[in-house]
Protein backbone atom coordinates (compact mmCIF):
# COMPACT_ATOMS: atom_id res chain seq x y z
CA UNK A 1 0.00 0.00 0.00
CA UNK A 2 3.00 2.48 0.65
CA UNK A 3 5.05 1.86 -2.36
CA UNK A 4 1.12 2.81 -4.41
CA UNK A 5 0.61 5.99 -2.22
CA UNK A 6 4.13 7.20 -2.97
CA UNK A 7 3.71 6.33 -6.58
CA UNK A 8 1.01 8.32 -7.11
CA UNK A 9 -2.29 5.96 -6.21
CA UNK A 10 -3.74 7.73 -3.66
CA UNK A 11 -6.91 5.90 -4.15
CA UNK A 12 -5.74 2.25 -3.19
CA UNK A 13 -7.15 1.33 -0.32
CA UNK A 14 -7.91 -2.60 0.91
CA UNK A 15 -10.78 -4.15 1.34
CA UNK A 16 -11.55 -6.33 4.02
CA UNK A 17 -8.51 -6.15 5.33
CA UNK A 18 -9.66 -4.52 8.67
CA UNK A 19 -11.87 -5.84 11.33
CA UNK A 20 -14.61 -3.09 11.11
CA UNK A 21 -15.88 -5.86 7.80
CA UNK A 22 -17.45 -7.96 9.77
CA UNK A 23 -15.27 -9.11 11.55
CA UNK A 24 -12.36 -9.42 9.23
CA UNK A 25 -13.60 -11.40 6.21
CA UNK A 26 -10.90 -13.85 5.81
CA UNK A 27 -9.59 -12.78 2.20
CA UNK A 28 -9.07 -8.81 1.00
CA UNK A 29 -8.85 -7.08 -2.07
CA UNK A 30 -6.53 -3.98 -3.49
CA UNK A 31 -8.95 -1.92 -4.43
CA UNK A 32 -8.75 1.87 -6.11
CA UNK A 33 -12.88 2.50 -6.75
CA UNK A 34 -15.88 2.22 -4.81
CA UNK A 35 -16.48 -1.68 -4.13
CA UNK A 36 -19.68 -1.52 -6.17
CA UNK A 37 -17.76 -0.98 -9.42
CA UNK A 38 -16.12 -4.47 -8.34
CA UNK A 39 -19.28 -6.31 -8.19
CA UNK A 40 -18.57 -6.54 -4.09
CA UNK A 41 -20.99 -4.85 -1.26
CA UNK A 42 -20.46 -2.15 0.07
CA UNK A 43 -21.54 -2.89 3.53
CA UNK A 44 -21.31 -6.62 3.46
CA UNK A 45 -23.69 -9.00 6.04
CA UNK A 46 -23.34 -12.06 7.60
CA UNK A 47 -25.35 -14.92 5.39
CA UNK A 48 -26.20 -16.41 9.41
CA UNK A 49 -28.57 -13.29 9.83
CA UNK A 50 -31.14 -14.37 7.84
CA UNK A 51 -30.69 -18.03 9.04
CA UNK A 52 -33.55 -18.07 11.45
CA UNK A 53 -35.98 -16.19 9.23
CA UNK A 54 -35.12 -18.84 6.25
CA UNK A 55 -35.58 -21.79 8.40
CA UNK A 56 -39.06 -20.85 9.65
CA UNK A 57 -40.15 -20.80 6.15
CA UNK A 58 -38.70 -24.01 5.01
CA UNK A 59 -40.17 -25.59 8.46
CA UNK A 60 -43.57 -24.11 7.45
CA UNK A 61 -43.42 -25.51 3.94
CA UNK A 62 -42.61 -28.58 4.82
CA UNK A 63 -45.61 -28.65 7.30
CA UNK A 64 -48.03 -27.65 4.71
CA UNK A 65 -46.70 -30.33 1.65
CA UNK A 66 -47.06 -32.89 4.64
CA UNK A 67 -50.66 -31.56 5.55
CA UNK A 68 -51.39 -31.81 1.75
CA UNK A 69 -50.02 -35.62 1.53
CA UNK A 70 -52.53 -36.72 4.33
CA UNK A 71 -55.33 -35.18 3.22
CA UNK A 72 -54.22 -36.99 -0.53
CA UNK A 73 -53.85 -40.25 0.86
CA UNK A 74 -56.91 -39.83 3.40
CA UNK A 75 -59.60 -38.44 -0.09
CA UNK A 76 -57.94 -41.28 -2.19
CA UNK A 77 -58.67 -44.07 0.80
CA UNK A 78 -62.13 -42.64 0.76
CA UNK A 79 -62.77 -42.88 -3.05
CA UNK A 80 -61.14 -46.10 -3.30
CA UNK A 81 -63.83 -47.65 -0.89
CA UNK A 82 -66.91 -45.67 -2.71
CA UNK A 83 -65.25 -47.71 -5.73
CA UNK A 84 -65.22 -50.92 -3.77
CA UNK A 85 -68.50 -50.61 -2.48
CA UNK A 86 -70.45 -50.18 -6.32
CA UNK A 87 -68.78 -53.14 -7.70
Amino acid sequence: MEQLHTSGEKRAYLYGADDKVLGGLNSFYLLVDKPEVYGLPPDPKMPTRNLASASWFSVLGAVLVGLMGIFNFRNRGARLEQGEERS
